[in-house]
């Protein structure tokens, strides 16, 4: 559904491609039988996409619903069933998770796996590195670009045993990541501790205002008004902050 979505030119918001992230958060999102939901994240400030309200506000919308109720719960229900599936078993590392770029988009590579079956009948696991875009987004997004992860890491393991044993080309890489830093990483590590506050703040303000809602001081109109303008300034302050980590990876 992930690669038809895309290749047949569908898009998000802002004219973004869909991932498997997103269409998970639309199948769980109750705005399409009706509803609206409230204080979805917690501590936001803190603990970021970990602070999950498993108990959000849900009250009826003035929308008009465009999946059935029943629809909605088959959804919800094959989506439990697949959660609590009991997980693969994998006792491997990936050394090189997050050091490596996709040669045609630039995203990182990620860990990819599969089961395989030898000629003589021997059960393996297959490890490699593949492009995150493709792995989230599909092949309409980028190609795989997978690299086996045995080759990659010999090679990277070795490159490093060799400079190891040249000090002067350790101290010469040692001198210029000190520099990079000075240059480059602290100015971004305080932008994201600036966007980190402001984040904070704002979901400072979520809490006010439900609070408000909650003992009748402001209305619905109110509350959704404010929560829209909230939105937009989370949007913003997150598109800054994902780019400073870009930046900073």
């Amino acid at each position: 559904m992930l690669t038809e979505l895309n290749h047949n030119g569908y898009k998000m918001k802002p004219n973004n491609p869909f991932s498997a992230v997103s269409i998970k958060a639309i199948i769980n999102n109750p705005v399409y039988i009706g509803k609206i939901r409230y204080n979805v994240r917690e501590n936001w400030s803190e603990q970021r996409r970990k602070g999950i309200n498993y108990d959000p506000i849900i009250v009826d919308g003035e929308h008009e619903r465009i999946i059935s109720q029943d629809m909605w719960e088959t959804v919800q229900s094959s989506t439990l069933k697949k959660s609590i599936t009991s997980p693969r078993v994998f006792n491997g590392t990936y050394l090189l998770t997050g050091m490596m770029r996709c040669p045609d988009c630039g995203a990182t590579l990620v860990a990819h796996r599969f089961h395989d079956t030898l000629k003589d009948g021997t059960k393996v696991v297959q490890r490699y590195y593949i492009c995150s875009n493709f792995r989230a987004k599909g092949s309409y997004f980028c190609t795989s670009n997978s690299v086996k992860a045995d080759i990659a890491e010999q090679y990277v393991t070795d490159r490093i045993a060799a400079v190891v044993r040249k000090p002067n080309i350790l101290e010469e890489i040692v001198a210029r990541i000190n520099n990079n830093r000075t240059v480059n990483v602290v100015p971004l590590q305080k932008e994201l501790a600036s966007v980190d506050k402001e984040l904070g703040t704002l979901d400072a303000q979520k809490k006010k205002y439900f609070k408000l809602y909650k003992v009748d001081v402001v209305d619905n109109e109110f509350l959704l008004q404010r929560m829209n303008e909230l939105k937009q300034q989370h949007e913003a302050l997150t598109r800054r902050r994902q780019e400073a980590l870009r930046q900073l990876e």
